[in-house]
């Protein structure tokens, strides 16, 4: 199960711009406008992006997603940092 707080903790940790999850890859930031798959965490499932998607969208942003098959929104982070 992968913990979006714990992610964008790691966005804050690396600098990074963005964050890109997809199944079946491990996730993958955007650090100095380079992408870099994040190998040491797992491959995400299906139900893994479900859950992520589920707890910061709104019905609003679900029903663009549904139409238009892709989303990109901002989100703020108030998570600290990881460590590791």
């Amino acid at each position: 199960m992968v913990e979006i707080d714990k992610l964008l903790g790691l966005m804050v940790k690396k600098k990074a711009s963005d964050l890109h999850l997809k199944v079946p890859c491990s996730p993958v930031l955007r650090i100095d406008g380079d992408l870099k798959v994040q190998t040491d965490l797992p491959e995400l499932s299906g139900m893994d992006i479900d859950q992520v998607f589920d707890s910061i969208t709104t019905l609003h942003q679900k029903e663009i997603f549904n139409k238009d098959q892709e989303l990109d929104f901002p989100t703020a982070c108030l998570a600290s940092p990881v460590s590791g």
